[in-house]
């Protein structure tokens, strides 16, 4: 959209507006900060992917909207356009 940087995959999981709940033993990847470091969530990283290969999460799907998908619409008249796709296409997980 507006930033300088994009993330381009091919092997992902989305639930942007519609998180779903970590078990306990996960807790340690959660973050009340901005930012990141690089390891921090290394230890975690063989248990996240056998977490949600088990969990039955379907690959490259997107189970949720982005959180703030309305600001990243430049005007009123593309978040109209947005919205009437969206309701056409309900069953759909495709995203405006």
């Amino acid at each position: 959209m507006s930033g300088e940087n994009v993330l381009v995959s091919d092997h992902f999981y989305y639930f942007g507006n519609r998180p779903i709940k970590l078990p306990q033993h996960l807790f340690g990847l959660i973050h009340s900060q901005q930012g990141h470091r690089v390891k921090a969530n290394q230890p975690y990283s063989d248990a996240i992917v056998q977490w949600i290969v088990h969990s039955g999460f379907e690959l490259n799907k997107l189970y949720g909207e982005p959180q703030l998908k309305a600001e990243f619409a430049p005007d009123a008249e593309t978040r109209n356009k947005c919205a009437e796709r969206d309701l056409e296409d309900e069953d759909e997980s495709d995203i405006c």
